[in-house]
């Protein structure tokens, strides 16, 4: 960047340089930043041509990035082409993901779902492994922090239980980590489940993450995988 980055860039920079920076973790990165953006202009101007407003907490959470992607792997020592943990993510900004228009010649849409999936905006997705995962916001008129949803591959869109600027902050924590966004859903992780490998990929990450970036608190995220592991019935997407 030309210019100094703001505090908020920072902590995304000092992400990428932990990544970088950890022997274990084999990394790609594409980054395209452009300290050029008026950020308050482009909101300014969203509101007076769509009549979208937001939050202030989440316009201060625009990265000033054409493009901020990251795509890495944890070789596993033993086993080639089994890593121990695989992680992307692929961030467009609130204005990006709305200009770029809507999602519904690439999702499965549930019968009487047509105007939520209309809504459907993608910030956050795979284009390096092409699993096919996305976190979507979905515009409403007149709300001003929108609810965020998760496209998880075939296996249905789900709602999260978060908001877009945790979405961030957890996504800095995770790097990304392969399905860390069902760990904020309401699906059952237990064994024998539809989304039973996604449990064991979430017990992988939080078995490596605290060993190789020790300086955050994965708790609250041992929590949310514990809740989703008791046994109770999946409940479908809508």
């Amino acid at each position: 960047m030309d210019t100094e980055p703001t505090a908020y860039e920072s902590t995304w920079f000092d992400m990428l340089a932990a990544l970088r920076d950890c022997t274990e973790v084999e990394l790609s990165i594409e980054q395209e930043p452009d300290s050029d953006q008026d950020v308050e202009r482009i909101y300014r101007d969203l509101a007076d041509r769509d009549g979208i407003v937001f939050e202030p907490a989440l316009i201060d959470r625009q990265l000033r990035f054409s493009r901020l992607t990251a795509e890495w792997q944890v070789p596993n020592p033993e086993v080639a082409f089994d890593p121990l943990l695989t992680g992307e993510f692929s961030l467009s900004t609130l204005d990006q993901a709305i200009d770029a228009g809507g999602l519904l010649a690439v999702l499965d849409v549930p019968r009487g779902e047509h105007r939520r999936y209309s809504q459907f905006r993608c910030f956050d997705d795979t284009p390096w492994s092409g699993v096919g995962y996305m976190a979507m916001v979905r515009i409403e008129p007149g709300v001003t922090d929108p609810e965020v949803w998760f496209k998880a591959s075939t296996m249905g869109c789900y709602r999260l239980d978060i908001g877009y600027a945790e979405y961030l902050d957890t996504l800095r924590i995770t790097k990304g980590a392969t399905g860390w966004q069902l760990l904020f859903t309401d699906i059952s992780m237990s064994e024998g489940g539809a989304f039973a490998g996604t449990g064991r990929r979430m017990e992988d990450m939080l078995e490596v993450l605290p060993t190789l970036f020790p300086d955050h608190d994965y708790q609250p995220l041992r929590e949310r995988l514990a809740e989703r592991r008791r046994d109770y019935r999946l409940r479908c997407p809508v």
